[in-house]
């Protein structure tokens, strides 16, 4: 059995083992649920909060679900997010699935750790313009959207309303985490290397918005 299971695998093994009357009974008294709620986590119409599965994988009816390998303890947890991917993926999109997947944090439980080539992304919202910046070099480059493909930056992309705000809920959420982080410098160079390409492709509107985002780096 893979050491790894969705939130689907992992109610479909269960259900498979149980039966769905009784995986429902038990959703609703191992979380003070009602019915309908469960039936949502059953289908996937409702993703389950971080908390909330790890209290589930740690009850005694979970346990068919470690067979082959060492049974869960601790805060192990053989349950992953759902892997987001890139289809169709959009700047707004983006970061409302970040948001959504944020608010599963438990300040308390979890624990983040960050192994990249970029600096961790929640630093960058905590600048505004940097964030916008990288969500449009994603877009040309990353994701290729068609509509981005004659844009180019200026100050005020990305700056309404609702997507400052979701970028200010991720950042309180961040900070309320704890996390492991390694860095080097190529962390750095890796958004100086984007920026400069932008600048080289006359992607800035103006060199005033070109020094803004140099500047939000330093």
């Amino acid at each position: 059995m893979n050491l790894y299971m969705t939130q689907e695998e992992i109610f479909t093994l269960l259900k498979q083992t149980y039966g769905l009357s009784k995986l429902v009974a038990w959703l609703t008294t191992n979380l003070g649920i009602t019915r309908p709620t469960a039936y949502h986590y059953l289908s996937g119409e409702r993703e389950i909060h971080y908390d909330a599965m790890l209290r589930l994988l740690k009850t005694p009816e979970a346990s068919v679900l470690s067979s082959g390998y060492t049974p869960l303890s601790g805060n192990s947890s053989i349950w992953e997010y759902k892997k987001n991917t890139l289809d169709q993926m959009t700047p707004h999109k983006y970061i409302r699935l970040l948001n959504r997947h944020s608010t599963q944090l438990h300040p308390e439980m979890d624990k983040l750790c960050f192994v990249s080539s970029e600096i961790p992304l929640f630093y960058y919202m905590s600048f505004p313009i940097l964030m916008a910046f990288k969500l449009f070099f994603w877009s040309k480059t990353m994701w290729q959207l068609k509509d981005y493909d004659n844009l180019i930056f200026d100050q005020n992309l990305f700056q309404d309303e609702i997507m400052l705000s979701q970028l200010e809920s991720n950042v309180d959420t961040f900070c309320q985490i704890q996390t492991e982080e390694y860095w080097n410098l190529n962390m750095l160079f890796n958004t100086l290397s984007q920026i400069q390409y932008s600048m080289l492709m006359k992607w800035f509107d103006t060199p005033k918005t070109f020094s803004m985002v140099i500047k939000s780096v330093g």
